[in-house]
């Protein structure tokens, strides 16, 4: 995931496993604070199912891997950051 182009932007990271079945993505606010971030989210099958789990408040929802590529996921960083756990469950 591309670096924030100035330091008082927010940063997101992205990791994903090498079958494309997971991904973390890593939200921090920048150092004034930060409100929501959307994130497109990269490496995912386009056609598979995933479900986005807020490791923070527990919420899951299910989308697919075509929305979370195009529409991406939106980090709520005004609390501080933000944490989701991304997993296929179709193919």
């Amino acid at each position: 995931t591309p670096q924030a182009w100035r330091p008082e932007e927010p940063e997101v990271a992205q990791w994903v496993s090498y079958d494309s079945s997971e991904s973390v993505v890593l939200g921090f606010p920048g150092p004034f604070g930060s409100d929501d971030v959307n994130v497109k989210l990269r490496g995912l099958d386009s056609a598979a199912s995933y479900s986005v789990r807020d490791q923070l408040s527990g919420v899951m929802e299910t989308q697919s891997g075509y929305h979370l590529q195009k529409e991406g996921i939106t980090l709520n960083l005004t609390s501080g950051a933000a944490m989701r756990l991304v997993r296929r469950v179709t193919q």
